[in-house]
């Protein structure tokens, strides 16, 4: 109340100041500390000084909004007083300085306008009058008068100035002193100010103070009937009364006096004053007396230190009375404002003293770390700047405990500020600045690297769990010959005995690389030493052994099967003290001691609990502090004896109810992003400085990226030890597992969840600063040259846990996080494998895992469309594959390595590129319209690359089997254009993986089989796309997948397989693939001339050369593949251009076949072979894309020919040339059976057949390409009529669970475009029974 009126003196400002300089002015030192009395007093009184100001969080929220709503805080109007009392300090310096200006600085001061105009006289309380300034002045000068300067005040009135005179005239008009006799008047008037040396000022003032006086004394006496007690007959006897009561006081008080004056002397001095009559003596003696009794002092200044004497207080209440003076006590509608206003002025130096007093109080007995604890209280609740240095106080206390091992009295301290610390951390969450979240996020770290956290913690994911669980392979790096021998022959591995301590040798086996050093080879034990330690409990003195994978599994994720049940080696427990940790340190137990009382613990559990299911209902969910009582003292004070537990007394719990809001959820992100940095800060001594581009993440989606900077490194006090992480193992867990559990959860949301978690309240920006920083850590992860392998699997799968969390956050905006996040990451990791290829070989597994999980669960909610996010994770799975020139084994786990190579094969790397997202990897509109394009630079770069990197791969895991690499490749390329050829959604495929899954063995299955599996698919699938971009990027997909097959199978169709292998069954894996009863929709699209021409011309190029030495059983088959094919896809080729090659090009293969079959004598081939021909034929011919032309040398084309000519494509004279050259005759036969000579002679003159790049009909419908057409007689065989009853025929079902397009319902032949039958598919639609009769009719 006094301090926040300037006109008042401010008590509690100088009550605190006397007690602050009492240790202020003279600093302890280490070799003087603070006595421990004087410690406790500024305790005591700072502490109850500071309770004034508390408090709870409730009534803060209150005082805030209030602020807010009121538009002007109490700190305003405090500050504004403080202002104003600076003004009257200032004024009165310069009245101190020049008394004889004092009227002109006050009218230049502040205070002219603000000081209230005073009663004086007849004028009443803010009437204007004459001379307000003077008025002004005087009130300030009587009642503001405990900063007056009272010599400087005399020196003014002294001054033979009008000024002067007034301002005498109206100080002394406020005094109230008619009922008084003088010396009473004499005393309150002395006390106001100090009387000037000099006699002529003297005379000035005292004569107008008896004017005064004597007309107040003769006013009184009459208005209250009096007369006969006024002893005064005129102002003159007043002023010498007045001087001789001046001379009796020093006569009766100065020390230097031997002969002092009687009463006799006092009455004889005024004889004859009062108009030649004397004063009556009783007044004089009454006046003697009270003077020699009471000395009339006057202070040095107006200050209430002094004292107050009665006739002072007698002054002031008559001043109340008049109105000069408001005595009522100033009430605050805010007391936050008044705390931060205390707290801007002393709360520095309150600090400081309080910290030297709990230094000297190593108990902390004393209520010096009540008075810390209340400090930083206020500050946080009033956000102060100086609540930084508070927090830091608290800090350095309570981080003793990791310096030296502490006794149990300073770790009471230690716990005791911890305590308080991480207290007003989760009270005052949302005010917290940057500088205490770090330094709350060191202590976290300090702790969190002797493991202490597991109880503390929400269980594990299921799915990350179940990466943690998968099992680590035993391998080696790779080395010289002698060591590749003894480590194949051996069952167990052993250390390295090739590596140089510098890290090279000629041992080495990688390519133009050093070896990697020692501490960075993937280690080598029986079991790793973090398979199955995610609930790992350390227990301070009695060690314990850890769970088994079995245990752990049930306790941390129920119902998480483990995908490796074939063949998986018993998982063995974990080593005492895995490596990197502190379990032998000494410093250990207290650690945990001063862990369980700290309240830490508790803090963690407050942060979580929020964002999980059963917020709401957990009592725990936030943990709080209430104020104190001030005469209570504090729970931890006066404690002593007994364990550390119960030294410290722990407060009920309340909620917090700022817990939830959105400002304590952005202040949770700080520091979770901080506990990411940390990463950072523990391992730039081991990680080389990375460039700003390889730090970040990549952020390439459009529109303009936030702004992206780097990180500030943590703010830690000067004084702190330097974070330690050790190996960043434990720092990495605990800042994961908190990921999850919070941020990890709001994926929930996407899904349209009503739990209480969906309500949490977050900021898109500061979620991507979390995101920046997250990247950050795990990239110094990665790239620690210390790194470990229980660091690289956590980081691991931390990477794409976290990419999953974060990738799936949406706001109304959309997606906060760049589908680019992972990719720098991936990229650093395959950046470190060219020197260490056998980084991830022992996590090859649950790098796998990993990469499945995070494809399958990002894909289902959101499109995956970023090509270079695909190259990365697909090199990452490659890189990842066991082989023998990344990593070496024991002989004994060649089954359990082929087992890894063939899921990494299969479930990896094929299941990647049969992804639907990746067939539609496309950013921007403008690059979509390049879907399926053969101008598609970056996609037939992509596939090129991919498809070279998996038949490299595959030669390399089979280098010594035979055929074993051909057979990966065979299977490879059966899933994939499996996969292609389905249009399906990200769930879809994700749902349809099991049941598509081939088995262990490999199976090529035979023709049959092949169209039973594509009656299958076509019963199951969804239909296709709409959009024509997405048709044509899977079927340049598809194409480019079957060039490659043609490719690489090229050497070994119709070569004969050794004895001890079974059959390659190329030409049936050929038929299931090329033959499905998509692909001709697929390559109806956009483009899909162009890639239905690439794969004819490659099949052509692969069959050409087989027909001159492959067995005839080979051939036959290759005959039905390319007539299929050929004629399935008729439409598409014939839309192409050069059409006219490619027919050229099938019909010498075909020949070729006839050829071969004659030469051999094989009636089946030769007859197969030409009735094939003949469809051909036929349908061209029908179809007008192809009319009849006399070959040339024969009878009929030397008969001149009439109509023009010039319009007939030259490849009609080719064909017709081509089949008279290797069969004579033919083509006259042809057209007189099939054409008729009418048709032929109508053909040949008019032209009417349609060039090579006409495009057929559009009533013909695409089954056409299937059947001889209408033209064919009915006794015309059709193609594959002559193959055995097993092998699938051209027009005909290979049985009646396989329907195909076109078949036949009956034995007579259907006309284009029929039904096979009701049930029967035909172009992906039912038959029905009343279909369209033939297309010429």
């Amino acid at each position: 109340s006094f301090d926040c009126d300037w006109r008042r003196p401010a008590l509690l400002e100088h009550l605190a100041g006397k007690v602050m300089q009492l240790v202020l002015e003279r600093p302890p030192t280490s070799e003087r500390p603070l006595p421990g009395n004087l410690a406790q007093l500024c305790s005591a009184v700072l502490g109850r000084l500071l309770s004034a100001f508390l408090l709870d969080a409730a009534a803060w929220q209150q005082e805030s909004e209030k602020d807010a709503a009121n538009g002007k805080s109490e700190l305003d109007r405090i500050q504004h007083q403080w202002k104003l009392r600076t003004a009257v300090w200032e004024f009165m310096n310069k009245l101190e300085d020049s008394p004889k200006k004092a009227r002109a600085a006050f009218e230049k001061s502040a205070l002219a306008d603000v000081v209230p105009l005073p009663p004086l006289g007849d004028l009443a309380a803010g009437e204007a009058g004459p001379e307000e300034s003077v008025r002004k002045l005087v009130w300030l000068l009587r009642c503001v008068n405990h900063c007056i300067p009272y010599a400087a005040t005399g020196e003014f009135f002294g001054q033979p100035k009008e000024d002067s005179e007034k301002a005498v005239a109206a100080f002394v008009e406020t005094f109230d002193w008619g009922p008084f006799d003088i010396e009473r008047a004499m005393r309150s008037f002395l006390e106001a100010f100090l009387l000037p040396k000099e006699a002529q000022q003297i005379d000035r003032i005292l004569k107008t103070f008896a004017h005064v006086y004597y007309q107040k004394h003769v006013d009184y006496c009459k208005s209250s009937g009096k007369e006969g007690s006024l002893y005064l007959k005129h102002p003159d006897a007043a002023y010498t009364l007045a001087f001789s009561v001046i001379l009796l006081n020093s006569d009766q008080h100065n020390p230097k006096l031997k002969k002092r004056m009687t009463v006799k002397d006092f009455i004889s001095n005024n004889r004859g004053i009062n108009e030649g009559e004397n004063i009556p003596e009783d007044v004089q003696t009454r006046i003697f007396q009270s003077i020699q009794k009471n000395e009339i002092k006057t202070p040095s200044s107006g200050s209430l230190v002094e004292g107050i004497s009665p006739s002072r207080w007698e002054d002031f209440i008559q001043l109340s009375r008049k109105g000069w003076r408001d005595n009522s006590l100033v009430s605050s509608p805010s007391l936050s404002g008044q705390a931060q206003a205390f707290t801007d002025r002393l709360g520095k130096p309150a600090r400081t003293v309080l910290e030297f007093a709990l230094s000297a109080d190593s108990a902390a007995h004393a209520d010096a770390l009540r008075g810390m604890e209340r400090v930083l209280q206020i500050m946080l609740q009033c956000r102060c700047a100086e609540a930084d240095g508070a927090a830091e106080g608290l800090f350095l206390f309570g981080s003793e405990v990791f310096h030296e091992v502490q006794g149990q009295t300073t770790l009471v301290r230690s716990t005791s500020c911890l305590r308080s610390f991480f207290r007003m951390a989760l009270q005052y969450l949302p005010a917290m600045s940057m500088k205490q979240l770090h330094s709350l996020v060191y202590l976290t770290v300090q702790f969190a690297v002797y493991g202490f956290f597991e109880r503390s913690l929400p269980q594990l994911e299921p799915s990350f769990a179940k990466l943690l669980l998968c099992p680590a392979l035993v391998v080696d790096p790779p080395t010289g010959r002698v060591y590749s021998f003894l480590r194949k022959i051996s069952t167990a591995p052993f250390k390295m005995l090739s590596f140089a301590e510098d890290g090279g040798g000629a041992g080495s086996s990688v390519k133009g690389a050093a070896a990697p050093p020692p501490e960075t080879i993937a280690r080598s034990k029986s079991a790793p030493s973090d398979a199955v330690q995610e609930e790992d409990l350390r227990a301070p003195t009695t060690p314990k052994r850890r769970q088994s994978a079995e245990d752990l599994m049930d306790n941390t994720s129920q119902g998480v099967e483990e995908d490796f049940d074939t063949d998986k080696p018993e998982m063995p427990e974990i080593e005492e003290a895995a490596e990197g940790s502190l379990y032998n340190e000494p410093l250990r137990p207290q650690i945990q001691e001063v862990l369980e009382a700290c309240e830490l613990e508790l803090l963690l559990k407050a942060f979580v609990a929020p964002w999980q299911h059963k917020a709401c209902a957990s009592p725990s969910a936030s943990l709080a502090a209430s104020p104190r009582e001030d005469n209570g003292g504090s729970g931890d004070a006066g404690a002593g004896g007994g364990q550390l537990s119960d030294q410290l007394q722990r407060e009920p719990d309340a909620p917090s109810a700022a817990a939830r809001d959105s400002a304590s959820t952005t202040v949770f992100l700080c520091y979770l992003s901080s506990l990411f940095l940390a990463l950072r800060a523990g391992a730039q001594n081991s990680v080389q400085r990375p460039s700003k581009e390889q730090e970040l993440p990549w952020w390439p989606e459009p529109p303009v990226p936030p702004s992206i900077s780097t990180p500030m490194p943590l703010q830690l006090p000067k004084r702190a030890l330097a974070l330690n992480i050790l190996d960043g193992y434990e720092t990495l867990r605990l800042a994961l597992r908190l990921l999850l559990a919070t941020v990890g959860q709001l994926k929930e949301m996407s899904k349209g969840s009503k739990s209480p978690k969906a309500v949490i309240d977050w900021d898109p920006a500061a979620m991507q600063e979390l995101s920046v920083c997250v990247h950050v850590g795990l990239f110094y992860i990665f790239n620690r040259r210390d790194l470990c392998e229980r660091t690289l699997r956590t980081s691991l799968a931390g990477l794409f846990q976290a990419a999953t969390a974060l990738l799936l956050l949406e706001k109304h905006e959309g997606f906060v996080v760049s589908l680019g996040w992972p990719v720098r990451l991936v990229e650093a990791l395959l950046r470190r494998l060219d020197s260490e290829p056998q980084l991830l070989v022992s996590a090859a597994r649950l790098t796998l895992e990993a990469v499945r999980g995070f494809v399958t669960e990002v894909s289902c909610r959101r499109d995956l469309d970023l090509p270079e996010l695909w190259r990365a994770l697909f090199q990452l799975l490659l890189r990842s594959t066991p082989t023998s020139s990344r990593a070496l084994w024991p002989g004994a786990k060649d089954k359990e390595i082929e087992l890894v190579q063939l899921q990494l094969w299969r479930r990896g790397l094929v299941w990647l590129l049969g992804h639907p997202h990746l067939q539609d990897g496309r950013r921007d509109e403008e690059a979509s319209s390049e879907r399926g394009s053969p101008n598609d630079t970056d996609a037939n770069a992509f596939w090129s690359w991919a498809l070279t990197e998996l038949t490299a791969l595959a030669q390399e895991i089979a280098s010594t089997r035979g055929t074993a690499a051909i057979r990966l490749l065979l299977g490879a390329y059966k899933q994939l254009l499996g996969r292609l050829v389905r249009e399906q959604s990200a769930k879809e495929y994700t749902d349809d993986d099991a049941a598509l899954e081939p088995d262990a063995e490999e199976d090529t299955g035979s023709a049959p089989e092949a169209l039973e599996e594509n009656a299958r698919c076509g019963s199951t699938s969804s239909t296709f796309s709409s959009k024509p971009s997405r048709l044509a990027a899977r079927a340049a997909a598809w194409s480019r997948v079957a060039v490659s097959m043609l490719t690489h199978i090229a050497p070994v169709v119709g070569r004969p397989v050794p004895a001890d292998e079974p059959e390659l069954g190329v030409l049936p894996l050929l038929t299931q693939t090329l033959l499905h009863v998509r692909v001709p929709l697929l390559l109806a699209g956009p483009h899909g001339p162009h890639w239905a021409r690439c794969v004819i011309e490659k099949l052509v190029s692969v069959l050409r050369p087989v027909t001159s030495a492959a067995p005839l059983s080979v051939l036959r088959d290759a005959v039905s593949l390319v007539s299929k094919f050929f004629l399935a896809n008729l439409q598409s080729l014939q839309q192409h251009e050069s059409f006219g090659q490619l027919w050229l090009m099938v019909l010498r293969l075909m020949l070729q076949f006839i050829k071969r079959g004659a030469d051999e004598r094989d009636a089946e081939l030769e007859e197969v072979a030409t009735e094939i021909l003949k469809n051909f034929l036929g349908v061209l011919v029908s179809s007008k894309v192809l009319g009849f032309v006399s070959p040339q040398g024969t009878k009929q084309a030397d008969k001149p020919v009439e109509g023009d000519t010039s319009n007939r494509p030259v490849w009609w004279q080719m064909t017709w040339d081509c089949i008279e050259m290797f069969m004579p005759g033919f083509g006259d036969e042809f057209s007189k059976s099939v054409l008729g000579e009418a048709a032929s002679a109508e053909a040949s003159v008019l032209g009417e057949a349609a060039s090579a790049g006409a495009p057929v009909p559009d009533d013909i419908a695409p089954a056409a390409a299937f059947v001889m057409g209408e033209a064919a007689v009915a006794g015309a065989p059709v193609v594959g009529e002559a193959a055995s009853e097993e092998a699938p025929v051209l027009g005909e079902a290979a049985s009646s669970r396989a329907p195909v397009l076109g078949e036949a319902a009956s034995e007579e032949a259907s006309v284009v475009g029929e039904a096979a039958s009701a049930g029967a598919l035909i172009s992906g639609e039912a038959a029905s029974a009343d279909a369209p009769e033939s297309v010429a009719d």
